[in-house]
């Protein structure tokens, strides 16, 4: 048990590299399905791993944004439910002081990350600063989401139906990713 439970927190700190590239589902899925699997202290730990995993992945995306701007803006423009407007408008609040606090606010808005990292390289953050900025930025949005599992479970648990929180996670994020991508300009 212990080998699956180190194979999942390694997974979700690939998927955190991988949604902060150019993959368009959430950690928050795997972060939900491993809190009611293996608990709350799992699910912490894989959200912890996630987020230095998408750090990694911002890093990445910007090194693309500075070396290849138009390209790399581009290819997240073709990602599902992003839009051109999105990506201007996310290049605006990367300008002066005030950007960290719009990368943190992105997590709860259905803002991608990737979108940020990439402007954040196109208009020359420093990518140590921008590496500092994202853990605390994405942390708190995949702890939330750990919370919301385990209360799923709980609220089962006294139901006596404790069985069902995976299945009633996935239709949840199957609920919420039809209105986000039929929702969302892109």
């Amino acid at each position: 048990m212990r080998g699956e439970r180190l194979l999942w927190l390694c997974g979700a700190a690939l998927w955190g590299l991988a949604e902060a590239t150019l993959f368009f589902v959430v950690p928050d899925v795997l972060l939900m399905v491993l809190t009611v699997r293996h608990g709350t202290r799992v699910g912490a730990w894989a959200a912890l791993l996630a987020a230095f995993g998408a750090a990694a992945g911002g890093g990445i995306m910007w090194l693309a944004g500075a070396s290849a701007p138009a390209p790399t803006l581009s290819l997240v423009g073709a990602l599902p439910a992003i839009s051109d407007a999105m990506i201007a408008h996310v290049g605006g609040e990367m300008h002066g002081a005030s950007w960290p606090l719009h990368l943190a606010l992105g997590s709860f808005t259905g803002v991608p990350y990737k979108i940020y990292a990439a402007q954040a390289g196109v208009v020359g953050i420093s990518p140590a600063l921008l590496l500092l900025a994202s853990i605390p930025a994405r942390l708190p949005r995949f702890l939330l989401s750990v919370g919301l599992a385990e209360l799923i479970r709980i609220g089962l648990a006294r139901l006596g139906r404790e069985r069902l929180a995976g299945r009633v996670i996935a239709i949840f994020w199957l609920l919420f990713y039809a209105a986000y991508w039929s929702l969302m300009p892109g």
